[in-house]
């Protein structure tokens, strides 16, 4: 429900804000991080039990993608031709769905079918595929110039 709110919200102070980095890397950075930090939270609380840490870290993984999610989908026309948008906009989308197909299959290796599952492998793995995504971002944009390639 707060998404309805965070995302314009986050998207709009995106379009106002200017640093050193570009107006959108910034929020991308900072939401990539919140949502590794929240990623380790959820199976550590449920392999302890304590439901306030889970909630706590579901909270801030949702939170964090608000913050990085619209600023990352506003780099595309920010950075891409008017006649290329509509196929920006469909590899947005077909990674969207390649990231959802390799989570599952990265679920379907690495749970056990035990009755005690234990999801750390999996989010650590999400994680760790997030922040070298971000990095390739960040090698591979230069928004300040406002152009993809090499700073």
């Amino acid at each position: 429900m707060l998404s309805l709110f965070l995302l314009p919200y986050f998207g709009a102070l995106s379009d106002r804000f200017n640093s050193r980095h570009g107006k959108r890397i910034p929020f991308v950075f900072l939401g990539s991080l919140l949502i590794c930090f929240g990623l380790v939270l959820l199976p550590y609380a449920t392999s302890h039990k304590l439901f306030w840490l889970f909630n706590l870290g579901l909270e801030l993984v949702l939170f964090a993608m608000s913050i990085s999610r619209a600023p990352a989908i506003a780099l595309v026309p920010d950075l891409t031709l008017k006649p290329l948008r509509s196929k920006a906009n469909a590899i947005i989308n077909l990674m969207g769905a390649v990231g959802a197909i390799l989570t599952l299959i990265d679920l379907a290796l690495q749970v056990d079918k035990s009755d005690q599952l234990d999801y750390t492998a999996l989010f650590l793995t999400v994680g760790l595929i997030l922040l070298v995504s971000f990095a390739i971002l960040r090698w591979k944009i230069d928004e300040k110039n406002g152009h993809p390639g090499p700073k």
